[in-house]
């Protein structure tokens, strides 16, 4: 969404909110799309996971026939957050929740 107001193009509706590039802004203005309820999360009682960072930066694959590194996917995919655990440990985390404030 862009501008104010928004032109219709731009609007994030029930039929497009999860498909991008609208999914972008609608994953993190969730109560403005879908109604929904405050549900407290309790910060005492959080299992905490033990942390083994590990190097992805040489880290690659193929898709569409193409070449990734998981930097370049991560950000042509728009995707927010991404963990991964090995082990019961938390070996790669990636948080891109950044928001342009509206």
């Amino acid at each position: 969404m862009s501008g104010f107001p928004s032109a219709a193009a731009d609007l994030v509706t029930l039929a497009n909110w999860r498909v991008a590039p609208y999914s972008k802004w609608a994953f993190q203005h969730m109560r403005e799309i879908v109604p929904s309820a405050d549900i407290p999360n309790a910060p005492g009682d959080v299992w905490k996971l033990a942390s083994e960072p590990k190097d992805f930066s040489s880290f690659g694959f193929e898709h569409g026939g193409r070449r990734y590194s998981l930097d370049q996917f991560l950000g042509n995919t728009d995707t927010d957050g991404l963990v991964i655990l090995q082990r019961g440990k938390v070996i790669f985390e990636h948080y891109d929740n950044e928001s342009d404030g509206s």
